[in-house]
């Protein structure tokens, strides 16, 4: 019988595959979080990251004025008809 370096595991069509050691997930799972970081190290140094304030400058002031909108008909509202 020969012995397979990894673990065997079965595949959800009921196939036999072969499954690799937990300690080899761990560092594929830890140097994906680390590529993740110097990724978003890299994304606030460059132009990309006043491009984004901008865009969120931008979402900001319509939600402000969406929201003064709101309270102006509130208070209007509230405040009754003078005629």
């Amino acid at each position: 019988m020969l012995r397979s370096r990894f673990a065997m595991s079965v595949s959800p069509d009921g196939q036999a595959v072969d499954a690799p050691p937990a300690a080899l997930r761990l560092l594929t799972g830890a140097g994906l979080a680390a590529l993740v970081l110097v990724l978003g190290e890299v994304a606030k140094l460059s132009a990309v990251a006043c491009f984004d304030l901008r865009i969120d400058q931008h979402i900001a002031a319509h939600d402000r004025t969406a929201a003064l909108t709101t309270v102006a008909k509130a208070v209007s509202v509230a405040g009754g008809d003078t005629r």
